[in-house]
């Protein structure tokens, strides 16, 4: 990708997933956010759709409303030796209300042997 490229592109839909989990661990709305950064809600819906890019000094100011380090909104684990934004299913699991439920009630469980039920299931249910 060239330099200077205006265009929304993966990083960008990356960027704007964890904004929208950001979002909604700290329990507000796109408007609230809109009115903290100066912009429409539909603004922050593009953003978090990833379908417009989000300057530094916005995102700064964004992940000071929500109360986080910016560089959270920059989530990377390592893969393959290398630095990598997280797999955007793992995203899209974290900024869906359902997705945070199941993580949620998984991490209560106890049992070793109880995970690796739950576990199974999932992954049986997956190949459906």
């Amino acid at each position: 990708m060239k330099v200077g490229n205006k265009r929304a592109d993966k990083a960008d839909k990356q960027i704007g997933q964890l904004i929208k989990l950001a979002r909604l661990r700290a329990k507000l709305t796109q408007k609230q956010i809109g009115r903290a950064i100066g912009v429409t809600n539909q603004q922050v819906q593009r953003f978090e759709d990833g379908n417009s890019r989000i300057t530094a000094g916005r995102l700064l100011i964004l992940a000071q409303s929500l109360g986080v380090n910016p560089g959270t909104l920059f989530l990377s684990a390592k893969r393959n030796g290398r630095h990598s934004v997280v797999d955007d299913e793992i995203l899209g699991m974290l900024a869906d209300v359902q997705g945070q439920r199941a993580i949620t009630a998984f991490s209560k469980i106890k049992s070793q042997r109880m995970k690796d039920a739950v576990l199974a299931i999932l992954e049986q249910a997956a190949r459906l």
